[in-house]
């Protein structure tokens, strides 16, 4: 079951990077059916334990607090998949994600820069940078 939910996940984040490098946003139902989705394996994969689902939303909460007080410097919908994340890895993975995902994007954003592709307010989507650094934390 372990691998029907990963494989479940990496194709929910897909679409959900297709659609933000697209739109720069996401759909709140795609946001709400990937939650139930990723909740009802998490509740499968640890028989019911609530605790560990708890403790992997930590860095979706602290990122959404840090969201709020930069008035979105991160989106929302990117702390929702960082929370839904955390809920189906856990707190290390999580926190090792979004550190890869933040490097990631930090490349990409300098490199942005130098070739004059966009200006320094430019806003990027993060999505695709999760959805490479779910298959590294997945691999790994």
């Amino acid at each position: 079951m372990r691998t029907v939910g990963t494989i479940s996940i990496f194709l929910f984040l897909v679409v959900c990077a297709a659609i933000d490098l697209k739109k720069r946003s996401l759909p709140m139902w795609l946001l709400w059916a990937g939650s139930l989705g990723v909740l009802l394996i998490s509740l499968w994969n640890t028989r019911l334990n609530l605790f560990p689902l708890f403790q992997g939303a930590v860095p979706g909460i602290v990122l959404g607090i840090i969201s709020w007080i930069t008035r979105e410097a991160v989106g929302y919908g990117d702390v929702w998949i960082i929370t839904l994340l955390g809920i189906y890895l856990g707190i290390w993975d999580t926190v090792t994600l979004v550190c890869i995902a933040f490097f990631f994007s930090s490349i990409a954003a300098v490199g942005c820069l130098v070739w004059k592709k966009f200006r320094r307010d430019t806003r990027i989507p993060f999505v695709p940078f999760l959805t490479a650094a779910y298959v590294g934390v997945v691999f790994l």
